[in-house]
């Protein structure tokens, strides 16, 4: 699936774009896949840079069960991803196709 925004744009998202600065927690010095980050917080939502090139965006993660309705379902549109909460299985096969993978992290818990 191709995203609907264009890579300048994605670079340039920012969580404070979103919720107000008092939901959001600084990250500094993050690590996340063998890299140093920084970013924004809110939860387990997380919108990563690189700390080497902090101007551009290049992770975002959104917790579906702690961020706010009402703005996932604008960020989700932002993005031009055509998903939103509470979408089952089936759905999100039907749209994005077989998952690569399957991992296992916690127990209940599939990624």
């Amino acid at each position: 699936m191709v995203l609907g925004i264009a890579h300048a744009d994605f670079g340039a998202l920012r969580l404070s774009q979103s919720l107000s600065e008092d939901q959001i927690r600084p990250l500094d010095a993050w690590e996340f896949m063998e890299r140093i980050w920084v970013g924004e917080a809110a939860g387990f939502s997380e919108w990563l840079r690189l700390a080497d090139q902090p101007a551009e965006l290049r992770s975002l993660a959104l917790d579906f069960t702690s961020f706010p309705p009402e703005i996932t379902e604008v960020v989700l549109r932002r993005l031009g991803i055509p998903l939103r909460p509470g979408m089952n299985l089936e759905q999100l096969r039907d749209l994005l196709g077989e998952p690569a993978r399957e991992v296992r992290f916690a127990r209940g818990r599939v990624t």
